[in-house]
């Protein structure tokens, strides 16, 4: 994977914020071939995973890879999985690589570090990498939850990050 990003028409990119994708068309043609279906075992979900890194098509931060194995497991090697879960592993963990940047960032006090993969992170929710994977239609993750007539408004996970509160993206993505 290259480090320099390029703006793409298929990104979705909100305005403001840094392009995330590899090259320009790679977020189209990758979700056009990770489009999966039906049923698989364990086995070939994690072939699935490593069919689709080669071609993951969001910009990982410098020194990170994705991992050989997606950690995926079950209790029972006959379980069988949905299809595509090889994908959402590979998108979770670069979620959690730009997580883990933020977060070193703000500990040590590089406010740069941390508002850059903030940025990403928000820049790459807004793909369609991210809305194949994780089903979030009213943006929670990124804009919180507004008070109802039931509920109290609640900041969401990148909001308090940018506030400095890392505790629910701590919780959220198990980092120390």
């Amino acid at each position: 994977m290259t480090s320099n990003a390029t703006a793409a028409s298929g990104a979705s990119t909100p305005p403001g914020l840094p392009s995330v994708e590899t090259s320009s068309g790679a977020i189209d043609a990758y979700v056009s071939k990770t489009r999966f279906s039906g049923i698989a075992t364990l086995l070939e979900i994690q072939e699935e995973y490593r069919r689709v890194v080669p071609i993951f098509p969001l910009v990982l931060p410098a020194n990170w890879s994705f991992p050989d194995d997606p950690g995926l497991g079950a209790p029972d090697p006959k379980m069988l999985w949905e299809r595509g879960n090889g994908v959402v592993a590979a998108y979770l963990i670069w979620q959690s690589a730009i997580v883990n940047e933020a977060y070193e960032g703000h500990k040590r006090g590089d406010s740069g570090q941390k508002d850059h993969f903030l940025n990403v992170l928000e820049a790459a929710y807004a793909t369609d990498v991210r809305k194949a994977v994780i089903l979030d239609d009213d943006n929670v993750f990124i804009n919180g939850t507004k008070a109802t007539q039931r509920t109290t408004a609640s900041r969401s996970p990148l909001q308090a990050a940018r506030e400095g509160d890392f505790a629910p993206m701590r919780s959220l993505f198990g980092l120390n």
